[in-house]
């Protein structure tokens, strides 16, 4: 019997019987048979019309009070009588449509009904699959690295922070348009946008070549390169902050510079993986944990098993290319005179 209530209650909430009647019918089928009691019944009757009922939303005419009506539905949100996040935005988004004034249900007051849904139902919605997305402690700041984007934002607040900080601009932009509920995506693409700082990565090929690189940025790159379990090929780094990431991993690493010995020193997270004082040393790989969400994500995971002669590797790549042009520069002269 509970199996079977648990099944219809998910039927009702995700609204799949086309009328109250057809959910009757079902109902005296299963009590003809004695699976559910009369009580049951009626309990998934007025849950129908509870669920129902939201969809009925009201239309406003001239005289009609509108702090009635946000009264009506933040007491609404606090029943819980909105079954998903997604619902709660298209009924606020057809109270607008049916003619609410903008300067009644204000962006502002949106975001604090959102917030709201929030606050009572801590558990992320599925419309904020945060997969693709991953936060990552560094030495003077946090980033949020956009794993598909390739790109990484620079935040304030903790990694264990980072889904309620989509929840906070997700409720945002939605409150700012009339469409559906956004999406992990869509919030990203807000924060880079308008609230938080993009770090500027470049191909380290380009950033040596750079003009007006300090000293200590340089250093620190040398370091990084010619370590010999890196990759440089498939790095980028931003200069301003020395923050290195890898393409293909979307592994963040940075280099920071020992103050006690003077010698610098790879960082992953707040964990050191590699100095110049022990090469014989293999960079750490990632925990078990860490190897599996990867997989998950359909990333490649780097095993760093068999040493790289990065320099080297780096140095005949560029000189390759230099040959390359002259070879092409000298064959269009010889074709010029012929």
């Amino acid at each position: 019997m509970e199996n079977i209530m648990m099944a219809l209650q998910a039927k009702i909430n995700n609204h799949e019987f086309a009328s109250k009647e057809e959910l009757q019918i079902v109902l005296d089928n299963f009590k003809s048979n004695k699976q559910i009691s009369e009580e049951i019944t009626k309990e998934l009757l007025d849950l129908y019309d509870k669920t129902n009922n939201i969809q009925d939303v009201p239309r406003f005419g001239i005289e009609t009070n509108y702090e009635n009506v946000l009264i009506d539905l933040e007491k609404k949100i606090n029943n819980n009588e909105f079954t998903s996040k997604e619902e709660l935005t298209n009924y606020i988004n057809k109270i607008k449509a049916n003619g609410i004034p903008e300067s009644i249900l204000t962006s502002e007051k949106i975001t604090e009904y959102l917030n709201l849904y929030d606050t009572l139902n801590p558990e992320l919605d599925p419309s904020l699959d945060l997969q693709n997305y991953k936060g990552v402690k560094l030495e003077n700041t946090n980033v949020i690295v956009g794993i598909e984007q390739d790109k990484i934002l620079k935040t304030d607040r903790s990694n264990s922070e980072m889904p309620q900080e989509f929840k906070e601009n997700q409720n945002e932009l939605t409150a700012l348009s009339d469409d559906s509920l956004a999406n992990a995506n869509e919030t990203f693409e807000h924060m880079r946008e308008h609230k938080k700082e993009e770090l500027n990565l470049i191909s380290l090929n380009e950033a040596i070549n750079k003009e007006n690189v300090d000293v200590e940025t340089l250093n620190k790159i040398k370091f990084f390169i010619t370590n010999k379990y890196i990759n440089p090929h498939s790095y980028k780094v931003d200069l301003d902050n020395t923050i290195f990431y890898d393409i293909e991993t979307n592994e963040v690493l940075e280099v920071r510079k020992n103050e006690t010995t003077g010698k610098y020193e790879i960082y992953r997270g707040g964990e050191k993986v590699y100095d110049d004082s022990s090469p014989e040393n293999e960079l750490q790989t990632d925990t078990d944990e860490e190897k599996m969400a990867y997989e998950n994500k359909n990333a490649k995971v780097r095993r760093l098993i068999k040493p790289i002669d990065s320099s080297s590797a780096f140095v005949q790549s560029s000189l390759l290319f230099i040959i390359c042009t002259v070879l092409g520069l000298i064959l269009s002269v010889i074709l010029l005179i012929k």
